[in-house]
């Protein structure tokens, strides 16, 4: 995963698996939540390069939302919303 800006970048494949450019390792929801626990701020690209952050996120957020609280949720929303 690269680092831009202390944000880690993460490559979004057609068959929407998730993969970690600074770790070189395939990433799962879970680890994206656990990105958004620690706070460490990432960014979700597909080929092409265009950023597809918040459709990953509302796509996370819709399916585990019991699992962040509520404050990283509200967190989330302004930090990325500004992007």
């Amino acid at each position: 995963m690269i680092v831009i800006n202390d944000v880690v970048k993460i490559k979004r494949y057609k068959n929407r698996k998730l993969y970690n450019t600074l770790t070189k390792q395939y990433v799962n929801n879970s680890a994206l939540i656990a990105y958004l626990k620690a706070g460490t701020k990432f960014q979700v690209v597909n080929l092409e390069n265009i950023d597809v952050t918040e459709a990953t996120l509302r796509s996370l957020l819709s399916t585990a939302s019991r699992n962040i609280p509520q404050d990283k949720v509200k967190e989330l929303v302004v930090s990325y919303g500004d992007a």
